[in-house]
């Protein structure tokens, strides 16, 4: 794009313009900052540019600068037809984005003309919402500044500055909206001179910036980390930035647990990343390194974005859901369904069961419990398996598995049960294992197989009930002769 003035004469090197992929069209906005000495700032033009328009056929813009006439008089009354313009932008950024900042800080450049030379002006501005036309408040009050001026020429500029110290709630209102500094001119006479006051000139809006992420595990594609070491991806949304400008991101891992940032190797796990937006709004993904934290751990993707050296947007929430991805743990009790105990006497086939107690799940999503009895004496040697698909209704619970184990063959062994949890991946019968529990030397998994106690043999009561009758008729005996004797006696 090539901008020229009414007399031809190029006032703007050329614009490069990409369209977005997919985008046959872009509608571009041409704003002229800055004239040449004599003639008026043009009113901004937007334009709609295709893909005919390459660097050989480029589309060429007409803006017309009104000459002003010299002033012979520069001392008589101002004229009627004086008139302002305006750039507002955050000296933080020095552009149309304001700092993320409680401090706010706005400069409203003014540019005059036709004001009467030596006389006192006031220029007075406030900020007004762009989504509701509405002043700015913060605490109750709306948010203004002023400032006054005597003018050397004619034409000038004067700058007004705003400042006001947010609320947090007015900082969460601020996200996704922007600001426009509304200024009036107020003459020696306290009569108002030029206004501009236009909700849709880009020159006087300031935005802020929202953001949102999604976190989820790269091998799960869920929220869900992997048993094994795992890649977090965040997904960063963003919302009215100024296309074509350069951001970076800075983007930081912190464990929920402790609110402290999550290590590897003694070092942070960060990531940056620089983009330029073709849009107002989009989504940039950030890979983090690979990490590997405890069982039932909760890691909070942080995401900041910076124009320049300044912070314009951040999100950093350590309770959110959204930013949060979660390594899930996993427990078990096993015992013989029939008694409740983890002790069981020999006695054939019996059903035991094992009672797998998880945290950190997704509700909502499918998951799969893969168990075994194993015996403890060789946890090769599997003695028996289940399987069983569920639906977890809570990040937290349970789900329980049967098994069959012939208890003949394993008297006085120790079984253990070894289970291994896995998620379903969306739309596909493929499963990722998510966490497990195999410890041999587990007590709560363990289940004794008891042998039976003998019964005494046929030989040996027969011998006893002799030997019992024997000593009774002794007794008999002798309790016989003493009477006898008594009876002599």
């Amino acid at each position: 794009v090539t901008v020229r003035t009414k007399e031809g004469k190029v006032s703007a090197d050329p614009i490069k313009v990409t369209l977005p992929n997919g985008k046959e069209s872009i509608e571009v906005t041409i704003t002229e900052v800055e004239t040449s000495k004599g003639y008026s700032i043009a009113e901004p033009k937007t334009v709609t540019l295709t893909s005919k328009n390459t660097a050989e056929v480029p589309l060429e813009i007409s803006i017309t600068n009104v000459r002003e006439p010299e002033d012979p008089e520069p001392n008589k009354p101002a004229d009627p037809t004086s008139s302002i313009g305006t750039v507002a932008t955050d000296p933080r950024t020095g552009d149309h984005v304001a700092a993320q900042d409680k401090q706010l800080r706005i400069n409203d450049v003014i540019k005059y003309r036709n004001l009467e030379v030596g006389k006192e002006y006031t220029a007075q501005g406030k900020l007004v919402l762009k989504s509701t036309g509405k002043p700015l408040q913060v605490n109750g009050k709306d948010v203004e500044a002023s400032t006054k001026f005597t003018p050397k020429d004619r034409n000038g500029e004067v700058t007004v500055e705003f400042t006001a110290e947010l609320t947090d709630d007015v900082m969460k209102a601020l996200e996704n909206d922007s600001v426009v500094a509304f200024e009036k001119v107020l003459g020696p006479d306290l009569q108002v001179v030029a206004t501009h006051e236009d909700i849709e000139d880009p020159g006087q809006t300031v935005r802020f910036v929202k953001v949102n992420t999604t976190a989820k595990s790269k091998t799960t594609d869920s929220q869900v980390l992997s048993l094994k070491p795992d890649v977090v991806v965040d997904a960063v949304e963003y919302k009215n930035l100024i296309p074509g400008k350069e951001y970076r991101i800075s983007a930081t891992l912190m464990d929920k647990g402790t609110n402290q940032p999550i290590t590897k190797d003694g070092q942070v796990v960060t990531v940056e990343k620089t983009f330029t937006p073709t849009e107002p709004n989009g989504t940039i993904d950030v890979e983090f390194p690979e990490i590997d934290v405890t069982p039932g751990s909760t890691v909070v993707a942080f995401e900041k974005i910076y124009m320049g050296a300044t912070l314009v947007g951040r999100h950093e929430d350590i309770d959110s859901p959204e930013q949060s991805v979660y390594k899930p743990e996993i427990g078990t009790q096993a015992k013989d369904k029939e008694t409740g105990k983890q002790e069981v006497v020999v006695n054939g086939q019996r059903v035991l069961t094992d009672t797998v107690r998880y945290t950190n799940l997704i509700p909502g999503r499918e998951y799969v419990v893969e168990g075994s009895f194993v015996r403890k004496s060789d946890p090769t040697k599997v003695v028996a398996t289940a399987k069983t698909t569920f639906k977890a209704e809570a990040a937290n619970g349970e789900v329980t598995l049967e098994f069959t184990v012939n208890t003949d063959e394993y008297a006085g062994e120790d079984l253990v049960a070894f289970e291994t949890l896995y998620i379903k991946k969306l739309n596909s019968e493929d499963v990722v294992e998510v966490a497990n529990h195999k410890d041999p030397n587990s007590k709560s998994q363990t289940v004794s197989i008891k042998p039976k106690q003998p019964l005494p043999s046929t030989g040996t009561v027969a011998g006893t009930a002799f030997l019992v009758v024997g000593a009774a008729a002794v007794v008999a005996a002798i309790v016989l002769v003493l009477r006898a004797k008594k009876q002599h006696d």
